[in-house]
């Protein structure tokens, strides 16, 4: 079961998200839609991604400008580090437009991006986070927007296997 929070100082009928979720692949290259079902036990010296989706809906969407600074973290489940990934959060500029608007987000990572030790295997949570700016660039970004959420996501397993 997934947990998905999205708060906005706005109406729900002005502007909100839905249907954010994350799904865990394994492998090179992300899978067309439709996608499989979630992978939860990954080998650490494959690649594997995650493919990030939300859609906004509401009459506020065709002219909220800015950015989503998408974050992936790994929290992890007993001993370990937690992890952000990417090490820097992903922008996704806002395609304001008729309403509803969704997103597709692939972050794909190369293989031995989660540390494992030898024979061992590493346990975490999976945690996407967005936050809204209305802009990037450094002289005139103000910092996040009230607009923020988060998917709490499933437990992945990373495994490094006997050579």
């Amino acid at each position: 079961m997934t947990n998905i929070q999205f708060e906005t100082p706005f109406i729900e009928a002005e502007y909100h998200v839905t249907d954010l979720s994350c799904t865990v692949y394994e492998g090179p290259a992300t899978p067309a839609p439709p996608l499989p079902a979630p992978v939860g036990v990954i080998r650490s010296n494959q690649e594997w991604g995650v493919y990030v989706k939300w859609t906004t809906e509401g009459t506020l969407v065709p002219v909220i400008p800015g950015y989503w600074h998408l974050n992936l973290n790994l929290e992890a489940m007993g001993p370990g580090q937690d992890l952000r990934l990417p090490a820097g959060e992903l922008l996704v500029p806002l395609t304001p437009g008729p309403s509803p608007q969704t997103y597709n987000v692939d972050m794909h990572f190369l293989s031995n991006v989660v540390p494992v030790p030898p024979h061992a295997t590493q346990t975490y949570k999976l945690i996407a986070t967005i936050t809204h700016s209305f802009c990037i660039d450094e002289q005139n970004y103000h910092g996040p927007s009230s607009m923020a959420g988060y998917h709490e996501g499933q437990i992945i397993q990373f495994y490094n296997p006997a050579p």
